[in-house]
């Protein structure tokens, strides 16, 4: 069960501030031009606005509330330090860059008491000990240190995906080579508006449940590095985002800022648009924005909720539609008062296959089961359905995929892997692709003795041996899913290993882009 109280009520959250980019509005003073202020410059430059901006002399319709920040602005800016965290940490939204110094200014030092040898024998002392925190004096400020009080603020300010480190920063050994990957993609994306980077230090004080439950829910060994992207909320559906976690192999190599920007994207891709009723009665993709409903014309798996949707739906909703892109799209659609198929709507939650020519329809019941219960059955809808519609689908099946990379490895290369393979049915449920003797294939996860299957590349057609492998529960191996082709090499530091440059893509595709990109 993964129903864990991660940012429930009971933890208390801080009363968010006036939004700060107004502080700099307010005083007249732009990012750039703030830290080369001393505290004697900003006093001037506050006495100085105080008097333009008194309600006495200004005829703004807002004057009183305007002089009231004002002084807000200035007496949270005053100190040097607070300046600092402003600098850095105000982009995040709200109040959180105060959240951020409160945390390390009352989280970041703890009382120790111990035995110490003096002159009249042994003692027991107290001394202050300051922890560690590899991204509070971060300088650009690109890494945003999370304590649980104020975790939900964060993913409130932005819903758009997050990368997230859960780590002990007191383990330099096992924490210190993966927090400085992780500080370098973030800076490689600071300028990027749909992602955000962030940080759950386990060592500091106050912290380590709150690490514990991530840990826990990503299925995660605790007190190892662990990295994750935190999903979008889906419209129609707003889940507890961090039990929905995407977790990313943590390996501190070079090809760890590739398989985050490959997890980050597929997450911020992966949200489900909204469905709703055309005037004959049929689905249509709603776009709120052109105020538009697109007919559907190919296969596609609409999911029939009753609104308000479970929470756990919309998590489910996201990895199905991860998962069988681009086979089949899953929709979302809630029976609200925007949806005019109300008899449809009582009839019960179910998946409904439209576009393909012949429908189907497959019943969904869920009511308080967890979000993984929600997700077991919706794949079985889904996998009930593609056997079902196998012929309109393989339409969608790509006639060829290229397999890239093994004969350019370095030390163990493998020629004559790479090439185009062709569509040669169906293996285990799933498409496969062959070259000559060798192939493409799924090969269950009962078989393998761990995780839940994999794509291998391989020349036996019923057994787990191969090549190298790609583990990730998705109808097409293509390479823009989150994880990597590992392959095996003959060096025992090189043994089943993941190769960034190894990949299958489509004939026009290339098979390992460039994560800032």
């Amino acid at each position: 069960m993964l129903a864990l109280l991660f940012l429930s009520a009971s933890i208390t959250c801080t009363t968010a501030a006036p939004a700060t980019p107004e502080y700099l509005d307010l005083l007249g003073l732009s990012a750039v031009e703030l830290p080369g202020l001393d505290e004697s410059a900003l006093k001037k430059l506050y006495k100085r606005r105080a008097l333009e901006l008194h309600p006495d002399k200004s005829s703004h319709p807002d004057a009183a509330g305007r002089f009231r920040r004002l002084q807000e602005a200035y007496e949270a800016l005053k100190d040097p330090s607070a300046r600092s965290y402003f600098q850095r940490f105000a982009r995040y939204g709200g109040s959180l860059w105060q959240n951020v110094k409160k945390y390390a200014d009352d989280r970041l030092t703890v009382e120790r008491r111990g035995w110490v040898r003096s002159a009249r024998g042994m003692r027991m002392s107290t001394e202050r000990v300051r922890l560690n925190d590899d991204f509070v004096n971060m300088r650009e400020g690109a890494v945003l240190p999370l304590w649980h009080n104020y975790a939900a603020n964060a993913f409130a300010e932005h819903g758009g995906p997050w990368v997230l480190l859960v780590a002990d920063h007191q383990d330099r050994r096992g924490t210190g080579a993966v927090s400085a990957a992780v500080g370098a993609f973030a800076k490689r994306f600071a300028d990027e508006p749909w992602l955000e980077v962030a940080s759950v230090n386990a060592g500091a004080a106050n912290n380590e449940e709150f690490a514990r439950r991530l840990w826990l829910a990503a299925g995660h060994k605790t007190r190892r590095p662990l990295c994750a992207v935190v999903p979008p909320a889906i419209d129609g559906a707003v889940p507890d985002r961090l039990k929905d976690l995407v977790v990313v192999d943590c390996e501190p190599t070079e090809s760890l800022p590739l398989r985050l920007a490959r997890a980050a994207r597929a997450a911020r891709d992966a949200p489900s648009p909204r469905v709703d009723a055309a005037p004959d009665g049929s689905w249509c993709q709603r776009d709120d924005a052109a105020q538009t409903c697109s007919p559907i014309t190919s296969p596609a798996a609409v999911v029939v909720a009753p609104g308000p949707a479970p929470a756990e739906l919309a998590g489910a909703i996201r990895r199905a539609k991860q998962k069988y892109a681009p086979l089949l799209d899953v929709s979302l659609a809630i029976c609200d008062a925007k949806n005019t198929r109300t008899k449809d709507c009582r009839a019960g939650p179910r998946v409904e296959v439209v576009g393909s020519g012949e429908g189907a329809t497959v019943e969904l019941k869920f009511g308080t089961e967890a979000d993984e219960e929600v997700a077991a059955r919706l794949d079985v809808a889904l996998s009930t359905i593609l056997a079902l519609h196998r012929r309109a689908l393989s339409q969608k099946v790509p006639k060829t995929v290229v397999m890239a990379g093994m004969g350019d490895l370095a030390r163990c290369a493998s020629p004559g892997l790479d090439g185009a393979y062709e569509f040669a049915g169906w293996a285990y449920g799933r498409p496969l692709w062959k070259l000559h003797n060798k192939m493409i294939r799924w090969h269950p996860g009962s078989d393998r003795f761990r995780g839940i299957g994999s794509w291998l590349l391989t020349d036996v057609a019923d057994e787990d041996r191969g090549w190298a492998y790609f583990e990730g529960d998705a109808l097409l191996p293509l390479s823009s899913a989150s994880a990597c082709w590992v392959t095996f090499c003959g060096q025992d530091a090189e043994k089943w290993s993941c190769k960034p440059q190894v990949g299958v893509s489509l004939p026009a595709a290339t098979p390992a882009p460039n994560p800032s990109h």
